[in-house]
């Protein structure tokens, strides 16, 4: 995967040009397996990423309870590829627990 069109397209959907900006991008362009097909798809195609839930966590949670846009879901799916349960419990975690304003948070 080209880093600079990754690059730009998280530009494009908001991200700041900043280094962990840069460190997203290294992060997107070494995913193997499943996740780097959603990358492409997501890219390429323009679709939203999307995978059966695992230990609780679908992109619908990602995206309602936490807001991530989709390169944050690919990554988040990569980590629950890699532990689910424990990368799970932390996905549940922060959204139990998150400060801050979230404009996509149901109150």
């Amino acid at each position: 995967m080209n880093k600079n069109i990754v690059k730009q397209k998280l530009l494009e959907i908001g991200y700041s040009n900043t280094k962990a900006l840069d460190e997203t991008v290294d992060r997107l362009c070494n995913l193997k397996g499943e996740p780097l097909e959603l990358l492409e798809k997501w890219i390429n195609e323009g679709k939203d990423p999307t995978f059966e839930a695992i230990e609780g966590i679908d992109c619908i949670f990602l995206k309602e309870k936490l807001s991530m846009k989709p390169p944050a879901i690919i990554i988040a799916y990569s980590m629950l590829l890699d532990d689910a349960k424990e990368n799970s419990l932390y996905f549940k975690h922060l959204a139990t627990n998150i400060v801050g304003f979230y404009p996509n948070k149901k109150q």
